[in-house]
């Protein structure tokens, strides 16, 4: 997984949404679902339960969640953000 992937899932668990989280993100909805899927296959477990009014998190997700933010709160995180923003 990269950090990017555990983007995508703190989006995706904050938003509730597959959609919203493409819209913060900048990317389709068809992305989303697809970093999603490939997490879910790495890990052998579902992350979100999909339903018509968005997602939640399985208990699975709910226990890797604050693993992935101590990631994404990391100082090597927070660089290879800033460093990506100048690239646009």
């Amino acid at each position: 997984m990269t950090l990017f992937s555990y983007e995508i899932f703190d989006a995706v668990a904050r938003q509730g949404s597959f959609n919203k989280a493409a819209q913060q993100l900048h990317l389709t909805p068809s992305a989303i679902s697809h970093a999603i899927a490939v997490m879910e296959e790495e890990l052998g477990f579902a992350l979100f339960n999909r339903g018509k009014n968005g997602v939640s998190m399985t208990s699975y997700g709910a226990s890797l969640y604050p693993s992935i933010r101590d990631v994404l709160n990391s100082d090597e995180a927070n660089w290879s953000k800033k460093f990506r923003k100048l690239q646009y």
